[in-house]
């Protein structure tokens, strides 16, 4: 009974000991992706609404992510406000912002992240029955 406790014990130790260290890389991961959004600004390279290609309508779009959790959009004398959150466990961002400036509304939701890479990234979100995918470039 003494080793079967022992055993046990030691079995628990080592399974929160790993649960904690994976927190640990996951919370360095997160926060790398944050840093990697923070640093510098972002260009829609590629927006597809249902399948069809809209990419032009966010032309001159440039976007900022700041450490806060807040974002700008900027074209010209416009700008636009917004905040944004990102989630390593489901590996989604996503974006808010109230203002009513098209085509800036199709981006707020919750964006999953399909592909990254340092100076780019792929997201997906479905609103309703429409499928939307988005690519991002860092200026």
């Amino acid at each position: 009974m003494k080793k079967y406790l022992t055993i046990l014990i030691l079995a628990f130790v080592a399974v929160t000991s790993f649960s904690g260290c994976k927190k640990a890389i996951e919370k360095k991961i997160e926060e790398q992706a944050i840093m990697l959004m923070t640093d510098g600004s972002w260009l829609i390279t590629q927006f597809t609404e249902g399948g069809s290609d809209i990419t032009s309508q966010f032309n001159g779009w440039e976007f900022t992510f700041k450490t806060d959790f807040t974002m700008t959009g900027a074209k010209g004398a416009t700008t636009v406000n917004g905040t944004w959150s990102y989630n390593y466990a489901s590996k989604t961002i996503t974006t808010y912002s109230a203002s009513p400036v098209s085509p800036l509304e199709k981006l707020n939701g919750s964006w999953l992240n399909t592909i990254s890479h340092q100076n780019d990234g792929t997201f997906t979100r479905t609103a309703g029955t429409v499928s939307y995918l988005m690519q991002i470039t860092k200026k």
